[in-house]
């Protein structure tokens, strides 16, 4: 009996150490789609569609969230809240699958047409720019 009590002790033990060093993972790609779950094979494609993966989780495993190389431009802006916490030591960490590799831009990305100037200069014809159209001069 003493031995059953002890083996029982070690697997309970076994189990909560293997629960703490749970983690789950969520992929973000520029190829991903914010419809898919999020895992290796099927990635969201944004930073939001992560975020709120990682919110819903169970608030005792950790969340690591990695970013495959490529800019992410964001829509709206990064709101971090009590959602965002976990329990004890578990956490939410957001990470570049390569350093470097993944860019988080506040920025828009503007869709013009570029032509050569002069001497590596490039210039384009039109711009919007805050809802207000630039034109070029002549």
């Amino acid at each position: 009996m003493k031995k059953q009590s002890s083996l029982l002790i070690f697997m309970l033990l076994g189990f909560t150490i293997n629960t703490v060093n749970a983690q789950i993972k969520i992929y973000v790609s520029t190829k991903g789609d914010d419809n898919a779950t999020g895992d290796i094979n099927h990635p969201v494609a944004s930073f939001e569609r992560a975020q709120n993966i990682a919110q819903k989780s169970d608030p005792h495993i950790s969340v690591q969230v990695i970013f495959k190389n490529g800019t992410y431009y964001l829509s709206n802006t990064i709101h971090f809240t009590q959602k965002d916490s976990k329990i004890a030591k578990a956490s939410i960490t957001y990470c570049a699958e390569n350093e470097g590799g993944a860019v988080i831009s506040g920025g828009a990305q503007l869709k013009v047409n570029w032509s050569l100037y002069k001497n590596g200069i490039y210039v384009t014809d039109n711009l919007l720019i805050s809802n207000m159209m630039m034109r070029k001069n002549g």
